[in-house]
């Protein structure tokens, strides 16, 4: 079964020019940091963010698109899910795929290095979900985003087809 601990046992520390992943021990927390110098920590899941994820992971079936990857928790806890058939994935920072893509072996999840936007505009294949893991390079334009991308989402969202941004937890949920 792949739960939290099991993720966090084949995680392995990493670095490329850009980015970095950490492992914290006491709470088993993974770090995902720009080397930036400004040590900002871009990504961290903790306890709280895997509870925000169950919410996802409750309703998961069939194809579902990802933006995002961040350090893979999400696809790698949803390849176990009995009724979902593929994990598409897009990500826009090679880097981070390089980082990520060593332990998210498995024959449903397919890794997709693009800009969402352009992805979505440019696939003909329908998905069952799109979960929005992605942040605004200006948290301000955040709402325009959602409406961007909620507008792109419509054209390949199966009927009664869910959308999942993750700002906050609980995660924002649309129903199209």
């Amino acid at each position: 079964m792949r739960n939290w601990d099991n993720f966090y046992r084949i995680v392995k520390e990493g670095k490329t020019n850009l980015w970095e992943i950490k492992k914290q021990f006491g709470d088993k927390s993974v770090f995902l940091f720009k080397r930036d110098g400004s040590g900002f920590t871009w990504m961290i899941n903790s306890r709280h963010e895997i509870n925000a994820y169950n919410s996802l992971k409750q309703g998961a079936k069939g194809d579902i698109l990802m933006a995002g990857l961040g350090i893979g928790y999400e696809p790698f806890i949803l390849c176990d899910r009995q009724g979902v058939k593929s994990i598409d994935i897009v990500e826009c920072d090679e880097e981070i795929i390089y980082l990520t893509s060593k332990y998210l072996k498995d024959n449903k999840i397919n890794i997709i290095h693009d800009r969402v936007l352009h992805f979505m505009q440019s696939t003909d294949k329908k998905y069952d979900a799109i979960y929005f893991d992605i942040f605004p390079r200006d948290p301000t334009s955040f709402p325009d985003e959602v409406k961007i991308l909620t507008k792109a989402s419509k054209d390949i969202l199966k009927s009664n087809g869910k959308i999942m941004f993750w700002r906050q937890y609980p995660p924002l949920e649309l129903w199209i």
